[in-house]
């Protein structure tokens, strides 16, 4: 009966063990692990726009020159202009921001300098020469818009995994150091988060070194740029698909942590339970115990009386055959 009712108790403590120490914001579907961000395809928005030919300076009409370089222009402004504001809306710190925006600012006014500039030529070759500029100084869409948007991603995905191991890593860092000290096996868990923080310094290196591709891309380089774009924008994917690999290994370790957590508590109460049980069959025995040295002390008084009667009893005989 009692082993049954030990059973009992410890099946309900299994159903109930979700213990508030691993308890976490839900806020995504991995319970509190930051969720990766996506990496937008980093390449030539319009590379053929890139490809100058005598054709886009063909016209021997000045004022039609002079509207075609507006047009290009207008263009790649507009282009910058989306940018500015997809670095507004991105997560990267104030500093980060604040260095790409320069770049931005600095090859703005430098095609409005040139727009105004072919608006004044009056020499049709002066403004072939200007229009060609437009392509050779700047190649906005072949190299400036990739290089943005591709040390943008890198750094927001440096962020990301420092963002991991600030929080997360160390979170759990911290509960496998407090289960070890109560004596509990973290061999498993402590294995898998050795593989997420391999994972995570594979993602931060990768993201770096894409930064450092992006950063020295220039338009004099063109159209060689192609293949570095090519390169980093593949370390890039390369970088967040290790950075995903690190959060599936996290979720395993949380999941593990809990089991582990568990285990301990589930322990803890059978101990607990186990020395109730004990006391209360150590006091149980002392009760009887009490209950029979009452007994025997009873039997004993009576038997001492029943003695003290047959003596007296025997001794009263005596006197009377004497007699």
């Amino acid at each position: 009966m009692k082993k049954s009712i030990v059973a009992l108790v410890i099946a309900s403590l299994v159903v109930s063990m979700a213990g508030p120490v691993f308890a976490e914001n839900n806020n995504n579907n991995n319970d509190g692990i930051p969720s990766v961000p996506s990496v937008p395809s980093i390449e030539s928005v319009a590379p053929q726009s890139e490809n100058f030919t005598s054709s886009t300076i063909r016209s021997d009409n000045l004022t039609a020159l002079k509207a075609r370089g507006k047009n290009l222009i207008t263009q790649r402004i507009r282009a910058l202009n989306r940018l500015n504001q997809k670095l507004d809306k991105s997560k990267l710190a104030d500093t980060d921001k604040a260095s790409l925006k320069a770049e931005i600012a600095s090859n703005l006014s430098g095609l409005a300098a040139l727009g105004a500039k072919i608006a004044a030529d009056t020499d049709i070759a002066v403004a072939r020469t200007d229009i060609q500029s437009i392509y050779t100084a700047y190649r906005i869409y072949a190299v400036f818009l990739p290089k943005i948007n591709g040390i943008m991603t890198s750094v927001i995905l440096q962020q990301h995994a420092n963002l991991m191991s600030a929080t997360t890593v160390a979170k759990y860092d911290l509960k496998i150091a407090e289960l070890k000290a109560t004596g509990a096996t973290t061999t498993e868990v402590e294995a898998l988060m050795a593989d997420a923080k391999a994972k995570i310094a594979e993602g931060l290196a990768k993201a770096k070194t894409a930064q450092t591709g992006f950063a020295g891309l220039k338009p004099a380089d063109y159209p060689a740029t192609n293949a570095v774009i090519k390169t980093n924008a593949q370390l890039l994917k390369d970088s967040r698909a290790a950075l995903k690999a690190a959060e599936k290994i996290l979720v395993k370790v949380r999941l593990q942590l809990k089991a582990v957590n568990a285990k301990l508590q589930l322990e803890k109460r059978k101990a607990e339970l186990q020395k109730k049980l004990d006391e209360r069959k150590k006091n149980q025995e002392e009760k009887i115990n009490e209950q029979k040295k009452k007994l025997e002390d009873k039997q004993n008084a009576q038997k001492q009386k029943l003695d003290e009667k047959l003596q007296k009893k025997q001794s009263g005989n005596t006197t009377g055959t004497k007699k």
